[in-house]
């Protein structure tokens, strides 16, 4: 052999086992268990439903399960399970079950779709991809009309941070309803979450500014600070873009499955035996 391909032979066999090497995550008996593996059963459980975020807490939880799977299928090899006449019938149909799926996946990932495809439904859902306009607020619930206007007192005058900052402080001190601890904060809103009155106030007033009177609703009188807005806009398309293309594969890899189906079915000599 030229002693130029034999040197080259023995570099690819060389980096050949070190990369496998460095791939492998356990040996059991001798048989790697690779990051492959674990990497390929992942995949699978996520696409059959866990969307439990991947950790290395869970890849390691999912190594000790191949391992031990590779320990009872080595045990079962040596009782002879494998060559049993029930295994080889399950085979069979596991055999089958697999290449289906493969075919099947096979189709789906040559279903292809373009812009224009992309963009034509875009337009035709864009109500579906719309936000509403958005308030951020925070309030003080205080029971009595008279106690708000008196709290509404110690605000008046008051701008910006230090507006803010008086308004938490009131909050914690005197406000009665849940979000009281975090300085009556209510986070983002938009319209229809709130009781009428107290929505209409919200969206009606400037930001960085107090409701200059208290409102008052089922749950008593409100004061008001409105710390942001959001006005309504579109989903862009690139936001949206990879759900889309899901939808319209899923159409078309749909109308194309039934047709193989169906000319399947026409082609072939099929006899129903009672």
């Amino acid at each position: 052999m030229n002693k130029i391909l034999q040197t080259s032979l023995i570099t690819v066999s060389i980096l050949t086992s070190v990369l496998s090497a460095s791939n492998t995550l356990a040996t059991v008996n001798g048989t790697a268990i690779n990051e492959d593996k674990v990497t390929k059963y992942l995949e699978k459980i996520e696409k059959i439903g866990d969307a439990t975020p991947s950790s290395n807490a869970k890849k390691a939880k999912l190594l000790d399960h191949l391992i031990e799977r590779e320990l009872f299928s080595q045990k079962a090899i040596k009782e002879g399970v494998d060559k049993s006449e029930a295994f080889q019938k399950d085979l069979i149909d596991v055999k089958k079950d697999l290449l289906v799926r493969s075919w099947i996946d096979k189709i789906h990932k040559n279903i292809h779709v373009n812009d224009s495809e992309i963009e034509a439904i875009y337009l035709k859902q864009k109500s579906q991809y719309s936000k509403p306009e958005k308030v951020k607020a925070r309030h003080i619930l205080i029971k009595s009309e008279k106690k708000a206007e008196e709290l509404l007192k110690k605000l008046s005058g008051l701008k910006g941070s230090e507006l803010k900052s008086k308004f938490i402080e009131l909050a914690k001190k005197h406000s009665t309803g849940p979000s009281a601890r975090k300085g009556g904060d209510l986070g983002w809103f938009t319209k229809g979450r709130m009781v009428p009155k107290f929505e209409e106030a919200s969206f009606s007033m400037n930001i960085n500014e107090v409701s200059k009177k208290p409102v008052k609703t089922r749950f008593g009188y409100h004061i008001l600070y409105k710390e942001g807005s959001k006005a309504a806009e579109i989903t862009p398309l690139s936001e949206v873009k990879e759900s889309i293309v899901l939808e319209l594969k899923n159409k078309k890899f749909s109308k194309k499955f039934d047709k193989i189906k169906k000319d399947l079915k026409e082609e072939a000599t099929i006899k129903y035996i009672k």
